[in-house]
């Protein structure tokens, strides 16, 4: 999300502060999460802060993907952070993609009124923090620290029931155009050919018949050709057609 907000927003300024084995996209600022721990760790430490600090001379606003902050958010979830960049005169927007903000107390209730299983259904048998009183109660903390300094905050309200109280705006997917294609070869024959038109799937008696039917003709086109000098091929449509002969 943070590599394709990037790309939607002229002058945007990507920060990535860990890696992924899933995309191999390219930040402008990238946190080195290569090596031992404890150097990734010291790395986090160092370096997150004064880039911020860079960034705030330059940015008007700073849009945070995620729960995640330059500061070691896990203390106080982005309060002091937050608060800082408002002290400034910077903007904040909060853009959310699911467990980041997603209540499993919430969706489970909304399992219960609708009766349809949603993620939080399984979520807690991948990981058992996402059933935990502690954990609901880091996402409270989270909600409130955003509703106080967020300027705009982008969420899906169906998905990600959560504990924030203000209004958000629908969460957008940013999927590039590039990777849309237009294919509009199977308007070229309107007419109901056999090669334009699918062919009516058989059902699993009459393939059944039809594997039989197959098997029985290539035994009797073998037994009938016992003893001669060239042997038969049979089809699939059950007949036999000669095949070479040795010599």
């Amino acid at each position: 999300m943070v590599h394709q907000i990037t790309n939607a927003i002229p002058g945007a300024h990507s920060v990535s502060l860990s890696g992924s084995r899933q995309y191999g996209y390219h930040y402008d600022s990238q946190l080195k999460v290569t090596g031992p721990a404890r150097i990734v760790g010291l790395r986090r430490v160092v370096w997150a802060p004064l880039e911020l600090a860079r960034l705030m001379v330059l940015a008007r606003g700073f849009i945070y993907v995620g729960s995640t902050g330059f500061l070691l958010d896990q203390f106080d979830q982005r309060r002091f952070e937050m608060a800082f960049l408002k002290k400034h005169g910077l903007k904040i927007v909060c853009y959310w993609t699911g467990s980041d903000i997603r209540s499993t107390r919430k969706m489970n209730e909304l399992e219960k009124r609708t009766g349809l299983a949603n993620i939080s259904t399984y979520i807690a048998l991948v990981n058992p923090v996402f059933g935990t009183d502690r954990h609901e109660d880091t996402l409270r903390r989270i909600a409130a620290v955003a509703d106080e300094y967020a300027d705009a905050m982008f969420n899906n309200g169906t998905d990600h029931l959560s504990y924030l109280t203000r209004p958000t705006e629908p969460f957008l997917y940013f999927i590039p155009d590039e990777e849309f294609a237009t294919d509009s070869t199977k308007f070229e024959s309107l007419s109901p050919s056999s090669s334009s038109m699918p062919r009516p799937r058989r059902s699993s008696r009459e393939r059944s018949s039809s594997a039989l039917r197959s098997v029985a003709c290539e035994r009797m086109a073998t037994s009938s050709n016992t003893g001669n000098s060239s042997a038969s091929r049979t089809t699939r449509s059950g007949r036999s057609s000669p095949a070479p002969t040795s010599r």
